[in-house]
């Protein structure tokens, strides 16, 4: 019975939509996929605490797959979600879910919706693992609202799965986390403009002004405050704006040269400052790798990697499970396994 209580719970932070809110303004004002091929991904983090003593960690990527032909979109998904729940008096227990669908909708509000769920989940006391597989009819059949929040001709990105947070807030369930994040690139076709880069650039860099002199005000920086302007800027930075021929006349190196500018000077402002939480640390040292802000700043990354050794320290000491449930997620990003090891083992985390 447990086994089937744990499984419910993997696949509630995927089709909990029923809730899902507003579009934003950017939304509003037209962001969307113009004709050709895309293909994007998907993520999702989330800490829930059920009936106020059955804490869930929510760890999700997936891929999409997407076609756009007179403004309507077809395609379809696949997302993987990794969960750990603490059982009271059983230990912790892991459920991975694989979802696979398809999206369909305007280019301007996409949809994804489910068609099939498939669960693994082990219980940690017992061992035994069970295996179920949900049909869309079975789950209500979800759809969730895909919601564009910011473009170019090339890249598209936005939210999704904002229900979710909904949804258990009106149960009078905690939950914690940023909601789900997207993004897309063009495979081809079409020309922007460099006014539409130049807008892109422009918000990502306000947005991360306003971020440093809050932090220069006194902070604090969590995760969730960095995260949305960390992914945009980085994500330009090792990407840019350029897919297949999507821009093939304009030249955006440096657009991709400020989009790094932005990651570094992000790194730079909260090594400085003793008003960034630790779960913002480890967010910002992952994106030092990943954009290669660390590749050309070896001093920055040595810092960063003194400030991980202490975190992990600290919470392999002391942490509280929601902190250890980190650290286990940035240990294996940032290929850190034997640390990721000693970690579940802390965890009691038995893998199927």
């Amino acid at each position: 019975m447990r086994g089937k209580q744990i499984a419910a719970l993997a696949v509630s932070g995927a089709v909990m939509a029923g809730a899902v809110g507003a579009p934003t303004a950017a939304f509003s004002q037209g962001v969307g996929m113009g004709e050709g091929s895309w293909r994007g991904s998907l993520s999702y983090n989330a800490l829930v605490v059920y009936d106020d003593d059955i804490p869930a960690s929510y760890y999700g990527q997936g891929t999409m797959y997407l076609t756009v032909v007179g403004g309507s979109m077809e395609g379809s998904f696949i997302f993987n979600q990794r969960t750990v729940v603490e059982v009271p008096d059983s230990g912790t227990a892991l459920a991975n879910a694989n979802v696979f669908g398809n999206v369909t909708g305007g280019a301007l509000a996409p949809e994804l919706v489910f068609d099939q769920i498939h669960v693994t989940s082990t219980d940690a006391a017992s061992g035994v693992t069970a295996e179920l597989t949900f049909t869309a009819a079975e789950l209500g059949n979800p759809r969730i609202l895909v919601v564009p929040t910011a473009g170019s001709c090339g890249s598209v990105q936005g939210f999704w799965n904002q229900g979710f947070a909904s949804g258990l807030a009106a149960q009078g369930e905690f939950i914690a986390g940023r909601q789900g994040t997207w993004i897309a690139h063009r495979l081809g076709g079409g020309e922007p403009t460099p006014e539409r880069y130049e807008a892109a650039m422009a918000e990502i860099e306000a947005s991360a002004n306003t971020l440093i002199e809050d932090l220069r005000a006194g902070g604090p920086w969590s995760a969730d405050i960095v995260s949305d302007v960390l992914g945009r800027a980085e994500n330009l930075a090792s990407g840019g704006f350029r897919r297949a021929n999507c821009d093939s006349g304009e030249d955006d190196t440096a657009f991709r040269n400020r989009a790094f500018a932005v990651v570094a000077q992000m790194l730079n402002e909260a090594a400085l400052s003793d008003g960034v939480f630790a779960d913002g640390i480890l967010e910002l040292m992952i994106a030092g790798y990943r954009s290669g802000v660390f590749a050309s700043d070896a001093e920055l990354r040595d810092f960063y990697e003194g400030q991980f050794d202490l975190i992990a320290e600290q919470v392999l000491d002391s942490g509280s499970q929601a902190e250890l449930l980190t650290l286990y997620i940035a240990a294996l990003q940032l290929g850190r396994t034997e640390l990721a090891a000693t970690v579940a083992e802390l965890l009691e985390v038995v893998d199927s």
